[in-house]
């Protein structure tokens, strides 16, 4: 009887630190996720320099840590979103990005900025842009905090909108 006892003890107890390994072993693992998800991205950036773009249509889509790109490069990253205007006059979407200093040098006053995505579903992000024909003649660089005036590509997603408004 009293070997009965022993060997019911034992297997709760063996029960017991199944389960805590299980649970040890899970938290591992969402730490190591999080941690490779974190080192992938690379590091946020604390300091840079701060541009502010003003679109004239929505930035539907457009998060706070969205990544700023120009030609491939990942420069910077979406800092802020807010708006300007009031009562008399219309509400304009800003979007502050935090650009990494050492790609300041590849931004100019002609650079223009837009928000792309892919088709229907997937992660926004800013496009930064110089026209060809321009690189040689704008010497002009931009400033920190200047406003910048950037547009919204057409989002396919957005077409049932827009014959919708069409039609009434």
């Amino acid at each position: 009887m009293n070997q009965d006892n022993n060997t019911q003890e034992q297997s709760s107890t063996l029960k017991l630190n199944e389960s805590f390994w299980a649970g040890l072993l899970i938290c591992v693992v969402a730490v190591s996720v999080w941690w490779g998800y974190n080192y992938i991205r690379g590091p946020k950036i604390d300091h840079g320099f701060f541009i502010k773009v003003k679109f004239a249509n929505g930035i539907d889509g457009l998060t706070r840590g969205n990544d700023v790109i120009f030609k491939g490069l990942v420069i910077g990253e979406v800092s802020a979103l807010s708006t300007i205007g009031g009562a008399n006059t219309k509400i304009t979407p800003i979007v502050t990005l935090n650009i990494n200093e050492e790609y300041t040098d590849l931004l100019y006053n002609d650079t223009r900025f837009s928000i792309k995505s892919p088709l229907f579903v997937g992660d926004y992000w800013v496009e930064a842009s110089r026209p060809n024909i321009s690189t040689s003649k704008n010497t002009d660089r931009l400033k920190e905090a200047q406003i910048i005036d950037g547009f919204t590509e057409v989002n396919p997603s957005d077409f049932a909108a827009g014959i919708e408004e069409n039609l009434t």
